[in-house]
């Protein structure tokens, strides 16, 4: 099971400011800076377009991405507490 978190606020230029959480699972900074943002592993952020039916989709196709990258990859790193 993915447990990630992630939040959506609008900003006055009309996008999305987008907060990633993560039990470590996904890392999240790959996620963020895909986006054009960045942060670690288990907190991380990015600004994206909206509207905001748009910015989930893309959020969460991209997150889907990362988990299946994680599968395919050997368990290295510990998770976030």
């Amino acid at each position: 099971m993915c447990r990630s978190l992630f939040f959506f606020r609008e900003l006055a230029d009309r996008r999305l400011r987008v907060s990633l959480r993560s039990k470590g699972e996904v890392n999240v900074s790959t996620v963020a800076e895909y986006f054009g943002g960045g942060g670690h592993k288990c907190a991380s952020g990015c600004s994206i377009e909206g509207p905001l039916s748009v910015a989930v989709s893309r959020i969460v196709d991209r997150l889907r991405a990362e988990a299946v990258l994680l599968n395919a990859e050997p368990a290295a790193e510990p998770r976030c507490e």
